[in-house]
C-alpha cells in the first residue's frame, strides 16, 4: 500500500541504540506489509509460505544519517525502522539488511536523495502501519500491567495518548525513555475531562522508547500523531 503523509523516518540498531533520523522524506512511501508469500506448486496447489513485507521510501537528509546507513551497510548490521506520519505511522521491528543508495544527479540544480528499502521474507512479521499506536499488541512490550511500551526513536514527533474517562479514574502517563532506560520526559493527566482524557507530549533528543502507562484495564486507549483523542482499532 502507498503511505501518504509521511513525515519522518528512523532506522536504529537494537544491539547499540545508535539511530538515523530523516526528517525530510517523500511524503507518498510504499509500505507492503504481511502480504501472504503464496508459492504455487507442481499440482496448482498454492501453500502458504510465510509473510512477504517490503518498504521503500525517498530519503532526502544526506550528511549523517545518511553516513550511519552506509555504516550499518558495510558491517553487515541489521536494523530496525519507524515512520512518523500525519495520521499513519509504521513500525518495523524486525532485524533486516537495509539496501540504500543515492542516485548521482549530473543535472545542475538537482535536488540529491536517497533510496531506502528493507524486505523480509517467510515467518511471521512484527510489522505493521497504524494510526493507533497501541493497536496492535504484538509489537508492543509490557513491562507491567497496564502499561506497554515500544521503540519509537523520533525526536520531534508529537503523540497523544488518550482513554474514555471517568471519576475516580487513574491517571495516564506518557514517556519518553532512552535507550539506557531513563526517562528524559513525560506527561501525566488525570484531570477527570470526559468522556476522555488525554496527554500528549514531544518527544526528545535521546528519546528511545515510547511508554504509556493507561493506568487501569479498558477505556479503549489511543495513541495518536495527528492530535487527535478519538479511539481508532486501526
Amino acid at each position: 500500500m502507498n503511505i501518504t503523509g509521511l513525515r519522518k523516518i528512523t532506522l536504529f540498531n537494537p544491539d547499540t541504540g545508535d539511530v538515523a533520523q530523516f526528517n525530510t522524506v517523500k511524503a507518498e512511501g510504499q509500505l507492503n506489509l504481511n502480504q501472504i508469500n503464496a508459492d504455487p506448486d507442481s499440482t496448482g496447489g498454492i501453500p502458504y509460505a510465510g509473510d512477504d513485507s517490503e518498504l521503500s521510501a525517498t530519503l532526502y537528509d544526506l550528511g549523517a544519517p545518511e553516513d550511519q546507513v552506509l555504516l550499518w551497510r558495510s558491517d553487515g548490521a541489521r536494523i530496525s525502522a519507524v515512520g512518523l506520519g500525519h495520521q499513519v505511522n509504521f513500525l518495523w521491528l524486525e532485524r533486516d539488511h537495509a539496501f540504500y543508495q543515492r542516485p548521482y544527479q549530473f543535472a545542475t540544480g538537482q535536488r540529491k536523495r536517497g533510496s531506502l528499502s528493507i524486505k523480509r521474507t517467510g515467518g511471521q512479521h512484527k510489522i505493521d502501519h497504524m494510526m493507533n499506536l497501541l493497536h496492535n499488541d504484538n509489537l508492543l512490550d509490557t513491562p507491567s500491567s497496564n502499561v506497554k511500551r515500544f521503540p519509537f526513536p523520533i525526536e520531534g514527533a508529537v503523540l497523544t495518548l488518550s482513554r474514555d474517562f471517568s471519576a475516580g479514574d487513574a491517571n495516564i502517563t506518557i514517556k519518553a525513555i532512552s535507550y539506557d532506560g531513563v526517562t528524559v520526559l513525560q506527561t501525566v493527566t488525570g484531570d477527570g475531562a470526559s468522556p476522555r482524557t488525554s496527554a500528549k507530549i514531544m518527544l526528545p533528543a535521546s528519546t528511545y522508547y515510547v511508554e504509556c502507562d493507561l493506568g487501569q484495564a479498558g477505556g479503549n486507549p489511543a495513541l495518536r500523531s495527528d492530535d487527535s483523542t478519538e479511539y481508532i482499532d486501526e
